[in-house]
């Protein structure tokens, strides 16, 4: 058993090859995931209605607070037109957790407003009370 005859040396170099493409698409789609991501994170700023929730969360606290959870809005197709599957996948679970996030942290900005507002308003209505 000779290590040196041909058939092992294309041996070694078809699993060579074999391994190094597997790695390559890894690297591929890794990248594929960076970008529909980064998209997506984008896209959600673009398209987030930030006065709506933080009213939301002012108005309706509880609500505003379960909102971003019970209502998702769509995902704008347009963006995905004519992309592999994978970033597809990748830039709707994305967007749906980006928006779902921000929605959340808004909507907790306006509940934080409406709780310091309230307490502002009791606190000025017990003072004229008590002044009476």
């Amino acid at each position: 058993m000779k290590l040196n005859s041909p058939f092992y040396v294309l041996v070694f170099c078809m699993v060579f090859l074999i391994f190094s493409t597997s790695f390559i698409a890894l690297s591929q789609q890794t990248s594929i995931e960076k970008q529909a991501i980064e998209d997506a994170k984008r896209d959600v700023e673009v398209h987030i209605n930030k006065p709506m929730w933080v009213a939301i969360g002012c108005l309706i606290p509880v609500f505003g607070l379960l909102g971003p959870y019970l209502y998702r809005p769509p995902v704008p197709t347009g963006r995905t037109i004519g992309k592999p599957p994978e970033y597809v996948a990748f830039y709707t679970d994305a967007y749906k957790t980006e928006m779902e996030k921000l929605q959340f942290q808004y909507a907790l900005t306006g509940c934080a407003t409406g709780v310091a507002a309230y307490g502002c308003l009791t606190f000025f209505w017990i003072a004229a009370i008590g002044s009476n």
